[in-house]
């Protein structure tokens, strides 16, 4: 066996669900979409960037910053956005999970790989937001999709931080790019918590958490059933 057989991956901190399991439920996802412009672009993408996609974190240190954690967030806000349009039924499922699944692709390019990660060049002075949205124009025009159905995704993507300080360059204007910001915001700051947690004391704080605007956050005595 030589050096560039090992899957360097499996030194470095993982997603908590297997890598085989992940891509299972990936595939699962792109098949339940009904619209097939939206299956026939979300395949295209996910396909493109896929090697990547599966290994990739999903940041540099804040949230989902482990091997496989882009593909596990994106899933985890798949599997938020089912039981969101479930209660809010006026959604557009399709485009809501759509949505979920490749929101950060931009990332496979922003940011350098699961070992050492750091942002690179093209992360730094375009981000992952523009490079999504080109992207997915790039697509539409290899595909043939026109018109309305690629502004919308468009727009989802180039509004997923809601506001320009976040780096999107608009706010979420339809009902599906608000519930896709709100869903990426409470799966990114619930993992944020978790790690934060995780790492206190039972009966204390955690440390100051920077992203979340310098708060510390008490870990009660029932968490010792998490840790288990």
């Amino acid at each position: 066996m030589s050096v560039s057989d090992v899957d360097v991956t499996k030194f470095v901190p993982q997603a908590p669900v297997p890598r085989e399991e992940l891509e299972k439920k990936l595939n699962s996802y792109i098949e339940s979409l009904k619209d097939e412009d939206l299956k026939k672009l979300v395949t295209y993408l996910i396909n493109k960037f896929h090697d990547k996609y599966v290994i990739h974190p999903a940041a540099v240190r804040n949230h989902h910053n482990f091997a496989s954690g882009l593909l596990y967030h994106s899933l985890c806000m798949a599997d938020l956005a089912e039981q969101v349009c479930k209660l809010y039924t006026k959604l557009n499922r399709d485009w809501v999970i759509a949505g979920a699944l490749i929101h950060d692709l931009g990332k496979t390019i922003e940011l350098s790989g699961p070992i050492a990660t750091k942002y690179t060049i093209e992360g730094n002075l375009v981000g992952h937001i523009s490079i999504m949205v080109a992207e997915i124009r790039m697509a539409c025009k290899e595909l043939k999709i026109e018109g309305e159905k690629l502004t919308l995704l468009e727009h989802m993507i180039a509004s997923h931080h809601s506001k320009p300080e976040f780096g999107s360059p608009v706010p979420p204007l339809t009902r599906e790019a608000l519930a896709l910001a709100m869903i990426d915001d409470f799966d990114a700051k619930m993992n944020i918590v978790d790690k934060a947690v995780e790492n206190a004391d039972l009966g204390s704080f955690t440390e100051k958490i920077f992203a979340l605007d310098g708060r510390a956050y008490y870990v009660p005595s029932y968490e010792k059933k998490n840790r288990e």
